[in-house]
């Protein structure tokens, strides 16, 4: 039956895709004509949220598919609010959050960005040199003017299984002591680019503007201690292709991704993931 279902989501409407996965008929009682909300159209949003990403926010899936959705609990509501905004109106496009995000009005989404940001996120886990003065700001020149970098073909193959042949690989700006061969030199190379960044690469410090710990340095942007490393991985891809839109400050975000290369892009989603305890 999934099988099919994923067979046929390419050619599905919006409205079919809801009727299926979101059991549309119980919103749509609640819906006038051209969608202003009702009493209890809160309550049925926030269930087709909760479906992929729990009412806690944390994302659904224990063991094997934990981390299968990404982390909404305390972001910030501004970020979460755009972000649905984004969903809604195409400009970030996913044929999972696209169809439930456009049938809520925008106070409707306002309200379940401001019920998320409210609950309980990842308690960040302290780093070696997670210092309050490395989270108060960025160090000195990682946020300079983006320049773009050679192009640093990489072949990443081995790396997390500790294969130390890797004379083969082009060995990037940011290991200069040679391309990192086991878990724990990847996530230096990560704890290196969240903290400090690479200014001779033009890569700014993450922390700059997403901080280091619960909270970022503004509302309009996500905190990401904690998120799966597959999702931030995957955003940073689509941002270096061009095809990941969001929010007004998308066009930020593409232009540090195409500086990166794949090793320092999963390098730094390794790291951040790491960085929580997530108590259930």
């Amino acid at each position: 039956m999934q099988v099919a279902f994923l067979r046929a989501l390419p050619d599905m409407t919006a409205a079919a895709y809801a009727d299926l996965a979101l059991g549309g008929g119980a919103v749509d009682d609640d819906l006038k004509a051209g969608g202003q909300a009702l009493d209890g159209i809160f309550e049925n949003a926030l269930e087709n949220c909760a479906r992929c990403h729990g009412r806690d926010g944390l994302g659904q899936g224990q063991g094997a598919a934990s981390g299968a959705f990404p982390i909404i609990a305390g972001q910030p509501a501004p970020y979460l609010s755009a972000t649905l905004q984004a969903f809604a109106q195409g400009r970030r496009e996913s044929g999972f959050m696209q169809p439930p995000a456009s049938r809520y009005d925008a106070q409707t989404l306002a309200e379940l960005a401001e019920y998320f940001a409210r609950q309980p996120g990842p308690v960040p886990e302290p780093g070696p040199d997670a210092g309050a003065d490395r989270d108060a700001e960025a160090s000195p020149g990682a946020t300079g003017p983006l320049v773009l970098p050679l192009d640093t073909p990489q072949d990443a193959a081995g790396i997390l299984e500790g294969d130390t042949d890797l004379g083969y690989a082009t060995v990037p700006m940011a290991a200069p002591g040679g391309t990192p061969s086991t878990p724990e030199a990847l996530l230096a190379l990560g704890q290196r680019i969240a903290l400090d960044g690479i200014a001779e690469a033009g890569i700014p410090s993450c922390q700059s503007c997403h901080g280091q710990g619960s909270q970022p340095q503004s509302p309009d942007f996500p905190t990401l201690a904690g998120q799966p490393t597959w999702y931030l991985a995957e955003s940073l891809m689509l941002w270096r292709e061009g095809k990941r839109g969001g929010t007004a400050f998308s066009p930020v975000m593409e232009a540090i991704a195409r500086t990166m290369t794949n090793e320092q892009i999963e390098a730094v989603s390794a790291w951040y993931s790491q960085r929580s305890r997530i108590a259930r």
